[in-house]
């Protein structure tokens, strides 16, 4: 039968049925052809052996990834110092946020006082009751800012003294509540010693404090305090954003479950007999040069002295692995190594125009706001569980950590250069090779052997622990893996997929680059 034979509707509506048959490269014979020769390329043993070595390179590099989220969670805080303010610290990101939107519009007393107190309200550690101070400061006035240290001292104290066991206060904070209270006593701006002390602890709020009598003209307090409109103007397509994402996502996620009810979305995606290893293979080999990738160029500075512990790597050898990532892309063809003629490879893989390319973008841009309920019930789960975090640790008396998030240290830390090979892996690569690896190759696999939920569940966790974020930030992507696999068996074509995580990661990483440059 050719796609002429096939009279069903093939508009990736509900109700409409997409053709059976994967591909169209050739006709819809041929790729149904390929899909019935039964088991993938390869063999039982190879996979066996595919499964343990790449369940035990993933372990790798999931351990990997914790000891170095844990190294950079808790090394500052080794030795009692504070962690250097950033963005990933909540209460940093609300006090630049507060105070660069209080001094773009017209405020009086009382809403910097509001202000203030909305700041405080946040404080989460004993250095954070510091930096509330130098916040008060600037925007309140010195004597102010002294009434502010007076109850932070107290407020310490106090749960020093209802401790069970009794602690000192650390020396460094004794040492910078000194410094802060010389500073606001004698009205110090600019480089003085006392104010530069506070700057390697406090970063940017001693910033603040240290410009707190400057015009907006000096480009040191532009620096601190000003970048308010653009943050609006960021704030507002946000908003914009996420409007059209609720929209869409209520609309389309309604439709979905309506034809799921109705049983109106049939699968394209044929799966294959159990037996073949290829396809898992796959993943092997990307998984062994992707632990390469990360460990060699560490080893080898660290075997030249130019780092050492856990030192981040510096920005040109971030840069470096940045683009050499793109060295990795090769090995999706692995299959052709073994065999796999290019035309097979396509078919199976999903690298194919499906019912026609524009219905497959347009099924994965439909299929994306489908999705996007279930990845905003993620993202909700996300944040109780990281603030039940945060609860424990304050009720054990530890001092709330944060989670690491790479790719905010990445947007903070880095130059335009590497934000651009950033920008570049996220929107290109991660949906061709990704897709290709997980939803192409793993997803096919384990369909092989399992229902689609639980290949879908699956193939999504194993694409989650890829990632090197802290167990807590990893749900939305599982979910997002989820969902993209659930559309590659409506569409059999890989390329809904495609569009939709190229999608997410360039609206995401968009406004995550704009937002964070608005902060400055």
């Amino acid at each position: 039968m050719s796609q002429n034979d096939d009279t069903r509707p093939s508009m990736p509506g509900l109700g409409q049925t997409p053709p059976r048959s994967a591909g169209s490269f050739t006709d819809a014979a041929d790729a149904q052809a390929v899909n019935q020769r039964g088991a993938d390329p390869g063999s039982k043993e190879a996979g066996w052996i595919a499964w343990v070595l790449g369940l035990g390179l993933l372990a790798a590099l999931v351990f990997i990834n914790f000891h170095e989220g844990r190294a950079q969670s808790v090394g500052p805080a080794a030795s009692g110092e504070p962690a250097p303010p950033d963005f990933s610290d909540p209460f940093t990101l609300n006090s630049k946020m507060l105070v660069k939107l209080s001094y773009a519009m017209p405020t009086d007393p009382a809403s910097q006082a509001m202000i203030a107190s909305q700041i405080e309200a946040a404080v989460e550690n004993t250095a954070d009751r510091l930096r509330v101070v130098m916040i008060e400061a600037d925007l309140s006035g010195d004597e102010a800012g002294l009434a502010k240290l007076e109850k932070m001292r107290t407020a310490v104290e106090e749960e020093r003294d209802d401790a069970e066991v009794l602690k000192p206060l650390p020396d460094w904070w004794t040492e910078d509540a000194l410094r802060l209270e010389a500073v606001l006593a004698t009205g110090e701006t600019g480089a003085s010693e006392n104010l530069e002390a506070l700057k390697e602890r406090h970063g940017w709020f001693a910033d603040v404090l240290a410009t707190r009598d400057s015009e907006m003209s000096d480009p040191a307090r532009a620096d601190a305090v000003g970048g308010g409109l653009a943050l609006i103007g960021v704030i507002a397509l946000a908003g914009l954003v996420g409007f059209v994402a609720f929209v869409g996502g209520i609309i389309a996620g309604i439709r979905v479950l309506l034809g799921l009810s109705k049983r109106a979305f049939v699968p394209a995606f044929v799966p294959p007999l159990p037996g073949g290893s290829v396809y898992l293979e796959t993943i092997v080999a990307f998984l062994a040069g992707f632990l390469a990738l990360k460990l060699v160029l560490p080893a080898v500075l660290a075997q030249t002295g130019a780092l050492s512990g856990t030192q981040p790597l510096p920005e040109w050898a971030t840069a470096a692995q940045l683009a050499l990532q793109w060295l990795l892309l090769p090995l999706i063809f692995w299959p052709l190594l073994r065999g796999v003629s290019w035309q097979r490879w396509r078919t199976d893989i999903g690298w194919h125009s499906g019912a026609g390319v524009w219905k497959e973008v347009w099924a994965g841009v439909y299929a994306y706001f489908g999705g996007l309920p279930l990845l905003a019930v993620a993202a909700l789960i996300t944040i109780v569980i990281v603030v039940a975090r945060g609860l424990m640790q304050s009720a054990s008396g530890a001092e709330p950590v944060p989670p690491k998030n790479p790719i905010v240290d990445l947007l903070q830390n880095s130059s335009p250069l590497t934000i651009v090979m950033l920008f570049t892996l996220a929107t290109i690569w991660a949906p061709i090779v990704e897709e290709t690896l997980f939803r192409g190759g793993v997803f096919r696999h384990m369909r092989a052997r399992m229902g689609v939920l639980v290949s879908a569940l699956l193939s999504a966790v194993w694409f989650g622990l890829m990632h090197s974020y802290e167990i807590p930030l990893l749900l939305p992507v599982i979910t997002l893996g989820f969902v993209f696999a659930l559309m590659r068996e409506w569409r059999g074509s890989l390329i809904g997929s495609v569009v939709a995580h190229g999608l997410h990661n360039a609206t995401v990483l968009t406004l995550a680059i704009a937002f964070f440059s608005a902060l400055g």
